[in-house]
């Protein structure tokens, strides 16, 4: 979100149960900020990770609430989404946007051994990095 109304979209998006939670009551503006970078790159620092998104396997280009990573299919659907995580209905890898199982290797190019179970947030790497690896 990057505007510190995370938390207000999510409530009204339907996600969370609504009540105040002390660890969300500051605005959270980058994952640094909110404390979910689990690695830095030794070249760019944190500000160009990128993150799995949390339904499906995808690049995640929303952060929202401090501590969630969608794609923007995913995004644009949480109440169905939510429902399929709390209802274990989230498929699991090969996972296209919105719920959708797909046939095949990862998209991400993941193995199943480094692959996060559906819902749960995971960090890809440097996207810069993987720019400039992708240009030579």
């Amino acid at each position: 979100d990057g505007d510190g109304d995370g938390d207000a979209a999510a409530a009204a998006a339907g996600e969370g149960d609504g009540a105040a939670n002390p660890e969300d009551s500051e605005p959270k503006i980058c994952m640094r900020c909110a404390g979910v970078s689990r690695a830095d790159c030794a070249e760019h620092g944190p500000d160009f990770m990128q993150w799995k998104c949390q339904y499906c396997c995808s690049i995640a280009v929303w952060f929202c609430g401090g501590k969630r990573h969608y794609c923007d299919t995913c995004h644009s659907r949480p109440p169905a989404m939510n429902l399929m995580k709390a209802g274990g209905l989230l498929p699991n890898c090969p996972a296209g946007p919105g719920g959708k199982k797909l046939e095949g290797p990862c998209p991400l190019g993941l193995t199943a051994a480094e692959h996060p179970k559906p819902g749960v947030a995971f960090q890809l790497g440097c996207g810069a990095c993987f720019m400039k690896l992708n240009e030579e």
